[in-house]
């Protein structure tokens, strides 16, 4: 009997190329997704697909979760669904902590309640602030400079009450920088406005619209920002790995996810401009005080447990969003 996977979030950019995945090895996926500043281009692609199974709901609506995970037997949960703009949590607090927190209260109470034991959290690096030391590792103090960070951190803290007193095991990711889409160009980076770096810059200057950077000039080799790429494919097949590690009665895990590289922006934009062989239209942004001046992963732990490791470097992942974003018709 095939096992039946719940994944919140499953239409978004992260979630979409998970969901493939999974169905990809033959499991029956149930998406639940608000679709607030996502599309169904993605998830179209899977509408014919008789393992699929797309149910439009919004995890502070407690019934709605509870249905979902009630009426389709899940057996294990990927929770990807939350808001993830820095910027946009710094403006309206209040939304970040009702949608990210309220949500996956509901979420593990209806797994409690249904008698579901088993979750892959996707949290972030975010929950670090600016780092005491590189590469970060999972024993870096906590210290998150944003409502966003904050809230992603304090659910982590629920999954491990719910643990202690309900016997859910968790493998929670603290994602660095995703980038990259399907290397077969079936689905990409679907957001309405995307809020990473370089899926914003490519779509910009698609749409001939100028692209507005952040350099505070800070103390870095070129002054730009160090970031850690880490490739879609590479986060999805942690993914996979670590559904065999819990259903293997793994412990717990808390696991940076990261290419233990760290690259400037600049360098980044770059790389970019190269794919995409034509000028890159920029303009400065304002200097955001919530920005962290360098930060990349120390993913051994990752390597160790899961035997995990990134195999996409930045050069591959640019080339492939620069082919799917130049495939899509422009809007």
């Amino acid at each position: 009997m095939k096992k039946r996977i719940l994944i919140t979030g499953g239409a978004g950019y992260i979630g979409s190329h998970v969901t493939q995945a999974f169905i990809n090895n033959n499991f029956n996926v149930i998406i639940f997704d608000s679709f607030v500043g996502s599309d169904e281009t993605n998830v179209l692609k899977f509408k014919k697909n008789k393992n699929v199974k797309i149910i439009t709901g919004d995890l502070r609506n407690k019934k709605s979760i509870d249905d979902a995970i009630k009426n389709n037997r899940i057996d294990f949960v990927i929770h990807l669904a939350a808001l993830t703009s820095v910027p946009e949590s710094l403006a309206n607090p209040g939304l970040y902590f009702e949608n990210n927190l309220v949500g996956g209260l509901n979420l593990l109470e209806s797994m409690v309640n249904n008698k579901v034991k088993k979750i892959i959290y996707s949290s972030t690096c975010a929950v670090y602030g600016e780092p005491q030391y590189l590469p970060v590792d999972e024993q870096h103090p906590i210290s998150p400079n944003n409502p966003y960070g904050e809230s992603k951190y304090m659910f982590e803290k629920m999954l491990n009450w719910y643990s202690k007193a309900y016997g859910v095991r968790y493998g929670t990711f603290r994602f660095f920088n995703v980038v990259g889409v399907d290397p077969k160009g079936i689905i990409g980076d679907s957001r309405i406005n995307p809020d990473s770096l370089l899926c914003n810059l490519i779509d910009s200057n698609k749409k001939g619209k100028f692209f507005y950077k952040t350099f505070p000039k800070l103390n870095t080799n070129d002054g730009s920002p160090i970031r850690d790429f880490i490739d879609i494919s590479d986060l999805v097949d942690a993914h996979l790995a670590t559904y065999d590690y819990l259903n293997q009665n793994g412990e717990n895990i808390i696991l940076n996810l990261g290419t233990g590289k760290g690259i400037s922006v600049k360098k980044a934009i770059e790389t970019v401009k190269k794919f995409l062989n034509k000028k890159i239209k920029i303009k400065e942004g304002k200097i955001r005080k919530e920005d962290t001046r360098s930060i990349y992963a120390d993913s051994s732990l990752a390597k160790k447990i899961l035997k995990w490791e990134t195999k996409v470097n930045l050069d591959e992942s640019i080339k492939n969003m620069v082919k799917w974003y130049n495939s899509r018709k422009d809007e």
